[in-house]
């Protein structure tokens, strides 16, 4: 299984293990970070094990299944997990960490072996017709949008034509019939009703407590927690602030970067803080 696991983060910058975690790789960096909050079963890793060993759908689902639980397990019995160009993970106060320091991404070596091979494939004239083909392609695809365009178009203008402009055609007549023609009748004016007069604006209600916090630290003193806050304004996230939670009987104060009204806008915005400035993080619910 890690083999597909290497070979998928080489090509793609996120790749999710199923019930288990994702591999992030930042564009235009080679090191991998690890969330494991984004879990869920997006196809890639079961449509590469699928294809490399020729199973169903099923089969697939059922190998990383038991991979992942077999992973799980060992970290629950304390054990610490490598996976080869990587990194080491442990659990860490119910969380799933990884620790890369000791492991070379495979990003890297790759990319540099393809920059060295550069000069020497450009000088092969096997890789001009691709880009023949790949031009000509996409321009046979937009010369059938001009024409269904220009189609459209003369449609269009045809109907103006016939039912909106020249009224006086036999077409018209068929389907709408012969206007016909009202004699004008005077009406006597009548003095205009005095506008009423505006009603005042209803007071702005509240807007309900922003829902879904993205955590990035828990600590067990508020003093640790309160400088983390710090350091994340510092860092331009002025909207930081410090719960408390308890978890297990245990007090917990925890550093929040940001808060969201929507679970998806805040799935949205982890991600993008995870790929800019490699802050690991996880979302839970203010209700919790």
């Amino acid at each position: 299984m890690e083999k597909y696991i290497q070979q998928l983060i080489t090509d793609n910058t996120r790749v999710i293990i199923p019930d288990f975690g994702a591999f992030i790789r930042p564009q235009g960096e080679g090191e991998v970070m690890f969330n494991q909050f984004l879990s869920f079963d997006d196809g890639m890793l079961v449509d590469a094990v699928k294809s490399a060993e020729n199973i169903s759908d099923d089969e697939a689902k059922s190998r990383i299944a038991a991979y992942v639980e077999t992973i799980k397990n060992k970290l629950n019995a304390g054990e610490s997990i490598s996976i080869e160009g990587i990194g080491v993970f442990r659990m860490d106060d119910n969380h799933i960490v990884m620790d890369n320091s000791e492991h070379k991404s495979p990003i890297i070596d790759i990319q540099t072996s393809k920059t060295e091979e550069a000069p020497a494939a450009a000088s092969t004239p096997q890789s001009q017709p691709t880009v023949v083909v790949n031009n000509y392609s996409e321009k046979k695809n937009y010369l059938w949008l001009y024409i269904i365009g220009i189609v459209l178009l003369f449609l269009l203008g045809v109907y103006v034509c016939l039912f909106v402009v020249n009224k006086e055609n036999a077409v018209y007549e068929y389907f709408y019939g012969v206007e016909q023609v009202e004699e004008e009748v005077e009406v006597p004016e009548v003095a205009p009703e005095p506008e009423p007069e505006p009603e005042p604006e209803p007071a702005p209600v509240p807007t309900a407590e922003k829902r879904y916090n993205i955590i990035v630290g828990s600590y067990n003193d508020m003093a640790s927690a309160n400088a983390r806050v710090e350091y994340l304004k510092g860092k331009g996230f002025n909207e930081a602030f410090t719960i408390t939670r308890n978890i297990n009987g245990r007090t917990k104060y925890m550093a929040v970067i940001e808060s969201h009204d929507k679970l998806p806008t805040a799935e949205r915005r982890q991600e993008e803080i995870v790929d800019t400035y490699r802050i690991e993080s996880w979302i839970t619910n203010a209700g919790e």
